[in-house]
């Protein structure tokens, strides 16, 4: 069981010598660069589209939205808006995977119930 021992200490070895390497630096600041304009690009993009990044934060813009809006007149329109988004959100076609469209998110709220 020694060879085994001095095996993985060999490897952990140059795992550090690898670690410490200036190539290695160099990958890795690159990659962190990379991966922070993306998320940069990401919440750009969101922006973009009026679309919060998390189902939850848009269940509360639902709920906030439909506990504010008192006349009838406009909980009309925000029903009809919502009817829209519904129908809108269903014929998009291709997978989506691990997607909430506009219908699940709003079925998930408590919007519906705040306007009744």
């Amino acid at each position: 069981m020694s060879w085994l021992k001095n095996a993985v200490s060999k490897v952990g070895e140059k795992a550090e010598a690898l670690k410490q390497s200036e190539r290695f630096q160099r990958l890795q600041e690159k990659t962190s660069v990379v991966v922070a304009s993306t998320v940069e690009k990401v919440k750009q993009a969101r922006e973009k589209i009026g679309r919060p990044a998390t189902a939850v934060e848009f269940e509360a813009q639902l709920e906030s939205r439909a506990k504010a809006t008192r006349t009838l007149a406009g909980l009309a329109e925000m029903h009809k808006s919502w009817t829209e988004s519904i129908v809108a959100s269903g014929n998009k076609e291709g997978p989506r995977v691990n997607e909430l469209g506009f219908k699940e998110m709003f079925l998930q709220s408590r919007a519906l119930e705040c306007t009744l």
